[in-house]
């Protein structure tokens, strides 16, 4: 054929117009008349042959008395030899001799070489259209291959009834066994080398082979699209080394291939519209230059690390189990006490760094993160982002201008941001020491978790998103303006069907390529419901045991209904392992994170903030012993499952704990420390997911700047010094997390089970004490009692005899004390956890 472009397209047509949940005839017949008439006769023949068989199975099937009767009239069936004239007679067995020499076996004949026809049809249909996929990455969904599906089983069998014949099974059968084997064929077409998945969401972006590669983007309105390719990725090389014009293919669909191997080589998409001609970089390049101004043309077969898909972290029962821990890159290393090479420092490559030590010998680095015990590190973002100028990361300074920022503000969401790999200007490189950063965690039992922000852009006006669809990707006010639900300037429209698209096809993607473990969405309620849910599905197919979480509230007002908004208050319409964060708990054990004097439990303010800590404790599920109407944020029980509950109390926003502490609340060195505790306490032994910033561990503070997104290393870095100074902190959380991984109570999967093992005591308001009953282990049952008041405080307990496991010094899962009576003594602002 001439134009398989167009043959491909009339294929598709017919599989969108018979699928029942896609049928859109305006569609249908606009795509047909796109095409020429020879393609149309295939699609006739398509059609027809399937009405056609079972018209000659018919035939085929009459018997002499039928076809006299039908020949002649009357009912011919009853009628016996005798009862016939001679010339009747002679008649009938003309035609039974004819029929059973001539004609059945001429229609029969026909039959077969319309079956072996329609068959041949059928496996080169299969053929054709799967050599297009692989290609040409043609987007069949499995909708349209469900549409086959029903098309080839249901008109064959209207045939039927209508002739009311049993000789179309066989037909029936043959269309069974060719609509499989096409379905084998669009399979088998989307197998990746080496046995990799190659989805169809992953259809954009540019494709590279050897001797080819092909591009692909969506967008509307334009006049023309040329792709520029260049030699680097700098933009003061201005002058292409070669421009191909895009062609349209399918509903805004452009495609544009070069021949040859063009591997590292660096592109543009030049978009022309209305005598207007903008560049944007293709929001699917997965590499790119400096600063992330073009993308880069990549093989990435070549960028995993030897053994990089071998090894997997620890495995847990997802997430009940998981204890995050919240840092940046950057400041995991920059400080000269992290024991990190300098080489490293601030890079990817300083978590491949292990024994590490800072000066008085104890371990740093990712052997602390080890030996702390906790499961997942959550990486603040680390996609490419806009306000740090990549080409002076390479200056080995401190505190250069321009060097740090969390990376809330995104540019390409497909690319490693380059200021933390060592040579920014090479996408290969960021990308290969990002997989050895994720396989050095891997091998230390630690899974990944990646910051993401697709809730809105660094700019919108002049973002790639903007270029390619103006006014697509973006919600906006009634007056056109951008709308600021993201406090950013814009917010996007993930409720539309390409943002829905992009955003799956963008985690999916860095899960598969880059071996992920889980997600973590800023801003997650400027997310539709069902955008959430459909990621959550998508990353179930890609691993179930991904963790996936965000923020369940906006930074502004939203053009999005509140009812579809992914709010902490709609929680429940979310799949049940998608988490919010509780503020909820956060606010209750230290106070307002808006209001730096304010208080929460640990810091006296017990009274007011006791049954938002209890809320926390029980993961936001709904519990008789909690009265939310003295809730100060919540005015319902969001959650459905506890496992829905992030619990925190610090993280990368607002002060450190140790820094709320220290301007909440007049106290001196020993009494910080031991609100830090008893605020750990009980966040590591609530319900939920429990989540915290690096360093909470050894009172990390930043001196009292609570905006730091764009302060000095000074600032922002983790002095690995004050894990000397703090390291009883540092036993303490140690224990405590060691206790919550041992016994399985403090990890309740369930609402019902939080309600039935969880019962609070009735204490005064500056106590909050219960009772937790302990599925299996040495333990049975616990009894934890927190005591927000300075005062030292009596406890009475149910029963003498009691293990201690957790008091105001120490923490762990194997007992150090006994109480032998039944009340406790508990100092002020401490904790204790007893197990029977």
């Amino acid at each position: 054929m001439n134009n398989p472009t167009a043959s491909r397209r009339v294929l598709k047509a017919y599989f969108e117009a018979a699928s029942l949940a896609n049928f859109n005839p305006c569609r249908f017949v606009s795509l047909i008349k796109t095409v020429r008439s020879r393609h149309l006769i295939l699609h006739f023949f398509l059609v027809s042959g399937m009405l056609f068989v079972p018209l000659m199975h018919a035939i085929a099937r009459l018997d002499p008395y039928t076809l006299f009767s039908r020949l002649y009239g009357g009912d011919f069936s009853e009628i016996t030899a005798d009862a016939l004239t001679s010339e009747d007679f002679n008649q009938l067995a003309y035609t039974s001799h004819y029929g059973k020499t001539v004609i059945l076996p001429l229609l029969g004949a026909v039959f077969l070489l319309l079956l072996i026809l329609q068959i041949v049809f059928y496996l080169g249909a299969a053929f054709f259209l799967g050599l297009r996929r692989a290609l040409d990455s043609s987007d069949f969904s499995f909708r349209e291959r469900a549409g086959v599906f029903i098309m080839a089983s249901t008109l064959p069998s209207i045939g039927s009834a209508f002739f009311g014949l049993w000789m179309p099974t066989v037909h029936i059968i043959v269309f069974y066994l060719t609509v499989i084997l096409l379905g084998f064929t669009f399979s088998s077409c989307e197998k990746k080398e080496e046995n990799k998945k190659e989805k169809i969401m992953y259809d954009f972006g540019a494709v590279y082979a050897k001797e080819k590669t092909v591009f692909k983007v969506w967008a509307q309105n334009v006049d023309l699209i040329e792709v520029h390719l260049y030699k680097t990725g700098d933009v003061k090389d201005n002058i292409p080394i070669k421009t191909v014009p895009m062609r349209s293919i399918d509903q805004d669909v452009w495609r544009a291939e070069i021949n040859g191997d063009i591997k590292n080589c660096f592109y543009v998409y030049a978009v022309t519209r209305k005598g207007k001609t903008q560049f944007a970089v293709d929001p699917y390049a997965k590499a790119g230059g400096v600063n992330g101004f073009r993308g880069m043309i990549i093989d990435m077969r070549e960028t995993d690390p030897a053994g990089f898909r071998d090894i997997y972290p620890q495995k847990y029962e997802f997430p009940k189990d998981a204890i995050i821990y919240e840092l940046h890159v950057r400041d995991f290393s920059m400080h000269p006490s992290s024991g990190i090479t300098n080489k490293h420092r601030g890079k990817y490559l300083a978590f491949t760094e292990t024994g590490t030590k800072n000066a008085e010998g104890l371990p740093t680095g990712i052997d602390h993160l080890k030996m702390l015990g906790v499961t997942h590190v959550h990486l603040l973002p680390v996609f490419d982002f806009k306000t740090v100028d990549e080409e002076k990361s390479l200056i080995p300074i401190l505190n250069a201008k321009g060097q740090f920022n969390w990376g809330y503000d995104p540019q390409n969401y497909n690319v490693p941001e380059g200021s933390y790999a060592s040579d920014p200007f090479d996408g290969v490189t960021r990308i290969r020491e990002f997989k050895r950063m994720v396989q050095s965690l891997h091998e230390a039992g630690l899974s990944v978790v990646m910051d993401v922000v697709y809730n809105h852009t660094f700019s919108a006006i002049h973002s790639h998103f903007e270029i390619l669809a103006p006014g697509y990707y973006y919600r906006s006010n009634p007056d056109g303006s951008f709308s600021n639900g993201s406090g950013c300037g814009n917010e996007t429209a993930s409720e539309r069907e390409m943002m829905r698209k992009y955003m799956i096809d963008s985690v999916v993607y860095w899960a598969e390529e880059y071996r992920i473990d889980g997600f973590r969405f800023d801003l997650m309620a400027l997310h539709d419901i069902d955008t959430m849910n459909g990621i959550r599905d998508a990353l179930d197919e890609v691993n179930p045991e991904i963790i996936l979480y965000g923020e369940g509230w906006t930074a502004g007002p939203s053009p999005l209904p509140d009812s579809q908004k992914s709010l902490k208050e709609n929680v429940s319409a979310l799949n049940q392992r998608i988490a919010v964060f509780s503020d909820d708990i956060r606010d209750g054990i230290k106070g307002s994170v808006f209001v730096l004097s304010d208080t929460g439990f640990v810091n006296s303010n017990t009274g007011a903030r006791r049954e938002d800590v209890k809320f926390g404790i029980a993961g936001g599920v709904e519990h008789s012993a909690i009265d939310i109407n003295q809730a100060h944020y919540s005015k319902k029980f969001w959650a459905s499952s506890p496992l829905q509950s992030i619990s925190y109390i610090s993280s990368h926003d607002n002060l450190t704990l140790w820094d709320k502490l220290e301007r909440s609340t007049p106290a001196d060195r020993n009494e910080l420390i031991a609100m830090n505790k008893l605020a750990g306490a009980i966040m590591l032994t609530s319900q939920g997911i429990p989540f915290f910033q690096a360093g909470e561990e050894i009172a990390r503070t930043k001196s009292g700047d609570d905006n730091s997104y764009q302060s000095a290393d000074s600032i922002n870095m983790l002095d690995w010094d004050r894990k000397t100074e703090f390291l009883d902190l540092y036993e303490y959380y140690r224990g405590l997390i060691a206790l919550r991984k041992k016994f399985s109570g403090f990890r309740l999967n369930n609402a019902d089970a939080v309600r039935k093992r969880i019962h609070f005591l009735d204490t005064e308001n500056t106590v909050i004490a219960y009772t937790l009953e302990n599925p299996e282990g040495p333990y049975q049952r616990f009894t934890l009692i927190f005591n927000g008041s300075p005062e030292e405080t009596q406890v009475r307990l149910d029963s003498s005899d009691w293990d201690v496991l957790v008091n105001h010094e120490r923490a762990g899962p194997e007992a150090f004390a006994r109480i032998t009576s039944d009340s406790a003594l508990l100092p002020g602002k401490s904790a204790l956890i007893l197990g029977k």
